[in-house]
C-alpha cells in the first residue's frame, strides 16, 4: 500500500528516473527504520528547507519492512512540502490504494492545483464508489468545489455538493446510522462545504446570496459548529467584513467545545491584524485559560496549551514594532517556551524574537534566546537517532 504510493509518486524533474528496485540504488547505507525517516524528512523540510533531499529520503519509504504510522506520515510530509513548493506531482492519479484520508486529501487537491478537474473527480469517484460504508470524504470534496467556482462554473460545483449529500444519505442508509450524532456530523460537514459557496458569493458582490449559504449552514438548524467547519466559516466571514458575525460565532464555538488551535490563530490574526495588540494577546491567554478549566474538569494531570507554544504570538508581538508588545513577548517566552520545556514552536518564532533584540540592542537578551534556540535545534537533531 505505501509501497505503491511511493513509487507512483514522481517528485520534480531529478526523481523522474526509473523506479529504483531497492533502496541502495537511492543511497548507499540507506537506514530504513520508519520512525527515524519519518524524522529526517521533516528536519530537511523544517529547519534545512532542502526538499530535493527530503525527497530522496522519502522514496526510501518504499522499501521500509514495516508499514507504520511514520512512513504515512513521511509520505504526507513530502507531498505537502512539495504542493507549498509548487512543484509538480506527477502519475498520482495511477495510484488505487491509499494509506490515508490525509494523503488522499493532498493527491486530490494536487490534481486540482494542476487543472486536472476531471481526473480529480473521477479520482473521488473511485474511492468512494468502493467505501459505500463510510461517509465520503468532505475535505476532498470542497478541493474539487472550489476548483469549480474558481473557474466560474457554479452549475459543476452545485452537482459535486448533491453528489457528496447522496452519498452521505447513502452511507446513513447502508449503516442504518441515524442518530442525533449522526445527522450533526452530516450538516457540519455540508455547512464545511457551504462555506466555499458562501466565499464564492462574496468574491461576486452577491452579499444577499453568501448570507444564504451562512443561514443555511448555521442559523437556520441552530448548528454549534465542529472546529473545522467553523474555522472555514471563520476566514470567510471575518474576509469580507462581517467581523460582528464572526466574533459571535467564535464566541459560541469557545462556549460549547474545547479550544482548536487553528481556531484561536484566525481570531489572534484578526486582532493583530487591525492592531488590536492587547486584544490579540488577550484573545490567546483567555482561549489557554478555558483550556486549562476544561482539562482541570476532566481530571487531567499534565497537559500543555496546545495552540502555537506561545511561539507564534510572540513573533506577532516583536513585528509589531511596539516596545510594551516586545515586553509581553519576553513574557510569553519565559511563560510558554522555557516553562514548558519547549513544546513545539517552530525555529522562525524565535529567530523573529533574537531579530527584535538585537534591533533594540539588547544583545544580553538575544543571546539568551539564541541559546534556547541552539539547545531546541540540538533536541530536534537529537530525535533523529
Amino acid at each position: 500500500m505505501i509501497t505503491s504510493l511511493i513509487r507512483g509518486l514522481v517528485i520534480g524533474r531529478r526523481f523522474c528516473t526509473a523506479v529504483p528496485r531497492r533502496a541502495e540504488d537511492i543511497m548507499s547505507n540507506p537506514d530504513l527504520r520508519p520512525t527515524q525517516l519519518c524524522l529526517r524528512v521533516s528536519y530537511l523540510i523544517r529547519f534545512v528547507g532542502d526538499l530535493d533531499t527530503a525527497a530522496k529520503y522519502a522514496r526510501l519509504a518504499a522499501f521500509t519492512e514495516i508499514e507504520s504510522e511514520s512512513t504515512i506520515i513521511t509520505c504526507q510530509h513530502i507531498i505537502g512540502a512539495m504542493m507549498r513548493d509548487k512543484r509538480c506531482i506527477a502519475n498520482s492519479e495511477t495510484v488505487h490504494d491509499y494509506p490515508s484520508n490525509d494523503t488522499f486529501r493532498v493527491l486530490t487537491k494536487g490534481l486540482v492545483h494542476f487543472g486536472r478537474l476531471d481526473k480529480a473527480q473521477t479520482f473521488l469517484r473511485d474511492r468512494t464508489s468502493d467505501k459505500i460504508r463510510d461517509y465520503p470524504d468532505h475535505v476532498a470534496f470542497n478541493y474539487l468545489i472550489r476548483g469549480f467556482l474558481d473557474l466560474g462554473n457554479l452549475d459543476m460545483a452545485n452537482l459535486v455538493l448533491n453528489e457528496f449529500k447522496q452519498l452521505c444519505y447513502d452511507a446513513m442508509s447502508y449503516t442504518k446510522d441515524i442518530y442525533l450524532d449522526s445527522i450533526s456530523d452530516f450538516d457540519n460537514r455540508v455547512a464545511f462545504l457551504r462555506a466555499t459557496f458562501m466565499e464564492y458569493w462574496f468574491k461576486q458582490g452577491k452579499k444577499v446570496e453568501a448570507m444564504d449559504c451562512y443561514n443555511r449552514s448555521v442559523l437556520s438548524s441552530m448548528l454549534v459548529p465542529c472546529a473545522e467547519t467553523g474555522n472555514a466559516l471563520l476566514v470567510v466571514l471575518l474576509k469580507y467584513g462581517e467581523k460582528k458575525l464572526a466574533w459571535e460565532l467564535y464566541n459560541e464555538m469557545l462556549k460549547k467545545s474545547e479550544p482548536d488551535s487553528d481556531t484561536i490563530k484566525i481570531m489572534v490574526d484578526e486582532c493583530f491584524d487591525m492592531g488590536r495588540f492587547k486584544e490579540a494577546v488577550d484573545t490567546y491567554v483567555d482561549a489557554s485559560d478555558a483550556y486549562i478549566y476544561i482539562k482541570c474538569c476532566q481530571g487531567a494531570d499534565s497537559f500543555s496549551f496546545p495552540v502555537f507554544s506561545g511561539g507564534y504570538v510572540i513573533a506577532r508581538c516583536c513585528e509589531s514594532g511596539i516596545a510594551e508588545m516586545w515586553d509581553t513577548a519576553e513574557c510569553l517566552f519565559v511563560e510558554n517556551i522555557v516553562r514548558d520545556d519547549f513544546g513545539y514552536v517552530e525555529v522562525s518564532h524565535l529567530k523573529t524574537l533574537i531579530d527584535t533584540y538585537v534591533k533594540a540592542g539588547r544583545i544580553d537578551d538575544a543571546l539568551n534566546v539564541s541559546n534556547t534556540l541552539f539547545d531546541l535545534v540540538v533536541k530536534e537533531v537529537f530525535n533523529l537517532f
